[in-house]
């Protein structure tokens, strides 16, 4: 029986092919290394998300203010003033505050700032239809965050547009 043992313990075994500690090793830094740089992505797209978020947030705002106030003036009276944001349709700017969901409300609950800018009346030429009113050149622009002035705002979205009234 020791005989037995003894030529099983030294014949040659049959090569098995596996990885080395060197290129486990390699395999897992280079793992890392990549997980590490897909990590470090994460950051950039999830701001880039909210910019996008925000952006188009503040279109959709600055589309129904827009909206709201040629609504105003189309129905006329004095004086002129939007239903749902309160701002009055005559020249100058005007500044409200809004939240996420598109309300007015006071500015320490905001989110995004308001700001409609109504020109002067352009007077046509003579070949001017007295039916129309005259235009006005208007703008409406959204910032965020609402506390920030112009410099410091994070973004802002601007909307022009011509109001009749």
């Amino acid at each position: 029986m020791i005989t037995h043992l003894h030529q099983s313990f030294f014949t040659p075994r049959l090569a098995k092919s596996a990885f080395s500690l060197v290129e486990v090793t390699l395999a897992l830094g280079v793992a890392s290394f990549s997980l590490l740089l897909v990590l470090g992505l994460l950051p950039v797209g999830l701001s880039t998300s909210q910019r996008a978020v925000n952006s188009t947030e503040a279109m959709l705002i600055a589309n129904h203010v827009m909206q709201d106030l040629v609504s105003a003036a189309e129905m006329g009276g004095a004086p002129l003033i939007s239903g749902t944001y309160g701002v009055q349709v005559k020249k100058g700017e005007s500044t409200v505050f809004v939240s996420r969901e598109g309300k007015p409300v006071p500015v320490s609950g905001a989110i995004y700032k308001v700001i409609v800018t109504i020109g002067e009346p352009i007077r046509a030429g003579l070949n001017s239809n007295a039916y129309y009113a005259p235009a006005c050149f208007s703008r409406v622009k959204v910032m965020w965050p609402a506390p920030a002035d112009e410099a410091n705002s994070a973004g802002s979205v601007t909307t022009p547009f011509t109001l009749r009234f």
